[in-house]
């Protein structure tokens, strides 16, 4: 199974392909069940990237991300994280 990331519901697996036959005419679709909740959508292949779905991250790219929000946290956000200091800045 392969895990994909869907706008607006998130992260996903992809638990099967599947034929199937809309007004006529035959597409392949993928079936994908989210991960919280009892979610399955179906998606059809030429649309995947229309959609926006996508794969997750990899770990790199995580750490990549957790470095630009702490660049960008606001003064009032407190650090979040191991090591993190619990001071909040008061304005």
């Amino acid at each position: 199974m392969t895990g994909v990331v869907y706008p607006h519901h998130g992260a996903a697996i992809i638990v099967r392909r599947e034929k199937r036959e809309v007004n006529g005419e035959k597409n392949e679709y993928l079936v994908l069940e989210m991960a919280h909740g009892e979610l399955t959508l179906s998606v059809p292949v030429t649309r995947a990237d229309d959609v926006g779905m996508r794969p997750p991250i990899g770990k790199d790219e995580v750490e990549d991300l957790f470095e630009l929000l702490a660049k960008l946290r606001h003064p009032r956000t407190p650090p979040t994280g191991p090591g993190a200091s619990r001071t909040i800045r008061r304005s």
